[in-house]
Parts: structure tokens; C-alpha cells; sequence
């Protein structure tokens, strides 16, 4: 049985999309996969520029407030690049 991990990235200028980029690429590069990650939040200092990165990478939802992504439940892995 597969598990998920969920993904907080703090930061979604190049490397956070390159950290999720990463992410993505894990069920097939590494097959079978040991665990399924779930982009849930990202975070950033620019709301607009957040939501974008939001939409764009695929998470869940986006926030300023860094405390929102390291107090998710779901959020198992924290990247703070």
C-alpha cells in the first residue's frame, strides 16, 4: 500500500518550483515508489504571486504565514528553500 506525504514548500520563486518539480517526479522515477507525495501548501512573502505559484505547481492552497504551513496536520515533509 502506497503512502502519502504531504508537501509544505516555503518559497515559490525558482527553487521552490524546483523543489516541486522534484516532488512530482518521484512515483516514476523511483518505481515503485515508497510514498506518494501531496503538494498541500505553499507559502510566500507576495499573496498574488503565491496563489500563482499555487495554481501553477498544482498545492493545495497557498498562504503568507509560514506558522499555516508548518502547523498542517497533513504536512509530513516542510521544504524551506
Amino acid at each position: 500500500m502506497e503512502k502519502n506525504l504531504g508537501i509544505g514548500m516555503i518559497g515559490y520563486s525558482f527553487m521552490g518550483k524546483a523543489h516541486t518539480n522534484a516532488f512530482k517526479k518521484i512515483p516514476y522515477i523511483f518505481f515503485p515508489p515508497p510514498a506518494i507525495p501531496v503538494l498541500r501548501g505553499i507559502c510566500g512573502r507576495n499573496l498574488e504571486k503565491v496563489k500563482e505559484a499555487a495554481k501553477r505547481f498544482g498545492y493545495q492552497y497557498s498562504t503568507t504565514k509560514w506558522q499555516d504551513i508548518v502547523d498542517d496536520p497533513k504536512i509530513q515533509i516542510l521544504d524551506n528553500n
